[in-house]
């Protein structure tokens, strides 16, 4: 579901990442008014460690396609919609720059599927604590977001360019209706393991479920990471059997234009040099997971709203 620097012009890049940055914008301004407590933030960075080792686990679900778990809502449930957004968008910024899994260009609009757009669903549906809510959010998020990926791949995209574009938005529903079915199986089951399933940010995670998910995202870098599926993801399928394969070119001279281009070619520099100093996958999973866990737990730490003493 990541779309790489092809995936969007650039004008659809600059719409995208400013609706990006006003939504985070928007959770950081309401975390700043909630408290955040210590079990919050820690809890924030070892389900965001988790959820981007989790994310490099790809699987079969189709003879011609591969998923793994998106996570977005499994975060908003534990988190908070707020906190679980801005995880999910530090997860996203790192698996950009660590293993150059989505484009920097197109961040914004992979921001706005996988950490707003679950959140969001999280905040109107998560209102009471129930398994079949926090299954059916799960869901809908995955559909939701193919729905945006059809809309945003043909932003400001001529009529040449979208040849097989009614194929594509076939494709791409079919094969996330299907996606959100183990999403959703499995948000529900991972959220009982982790404590239950109770309101969105009330779940509180004891020190053992703590080292759980750190010891979870070890177990799959380290047993099942080297079995993942190499089949392309439901996005990069609905792309190559609709013949627009221009939205997932690796061509370093991209379709969607020289600024794209250009993004690409940087971000491939960095991936590149950090790809050099950890050469082996597992390697890079880890560091990738341990940047990501405490990226974000410093991130929540830093957004704690200050405690005002008072002097009797």
């Amino acid at each position: 579901m990541h779309l790489g620097n092809g995936a969007v012009t650039p004008e659809c890049a600059a719409i995208t990442l400013a609706a990006a940055g006003a939504g985070l914008g928007v959770a950081a301004w309401a975390l700043r008014r909630s408290p955040i407590d210590r079990n919050r933030w820690l809890t924030a960075g070892a389900v965001s460690g988790a959820l981007f080792a989790a994310q490099m686990v790809n699987v079969p679900v189709l003879p011609y396609a591969s998923a793994h778990l998106v996570g977005g809502v499994l975060a908003a449930w534990v988190l908070g919609p707020a906190l679980g957004a801005l995880a999910m968008a530090v997860v996203l910024l790192t698996q950009a720059f660590v293993l150059g899994d989505g484009g920097l260009a197109a961040l914004g609009a992979n921001i706005v599927n996988m950490a707003l757009l679950p959140a969001l669903t999280v905040a109107f549906i998560g209102r009471r604590a129930s398994a079949l809510r926090a299954g059916s959010a799960a869901g809908l998020a995955v559909i939701g977001a193919a729905l945006l990926i059809v809309g945003e791949v043909a932003l400001f995209r001529s009529a040449g360019q979208l040849s097989g574009w009614g194929t594509f938005a076939w494709q791409m529903l079919a094969t996330h209706l299907w996606i959100a079915v183990p999403e959703s199986l499995l948000t529900v089951a991972i959220l009982k393991a982790l404590g239950g399933v109770r309101a969105p940010g009330e779940l509180q995670l004891d020190q053992t479920r703590l080292r759980g998910c750190w010891a979870c995202a070890g177990l799959l870098v380290i047993c099942l990471l080297p079995f993942a599926s190499r089949m392309p993801d439901g996005f990069e399928a609905s792309a190559e059997r609709s013949g627009m394969v221009t939205l997932v070119a690796a061509d370093p001279n991209l379709p969607a234009g020289e600024m794209n281009t250009a993004i690409a070619a940087w971000q491939n520099s960095v991936v590149s040099q950090i790809q050099n100093i950890l050469t082996n996958e597992q390697l890079l999973a880890i560091v990738g997971t341990i940047v990501c866990g405490l990226a974000v737990t410093l991130l929540a730490r830093t957004l704690q709203r200050p405690t005002i003493t008072t002097l009797n």
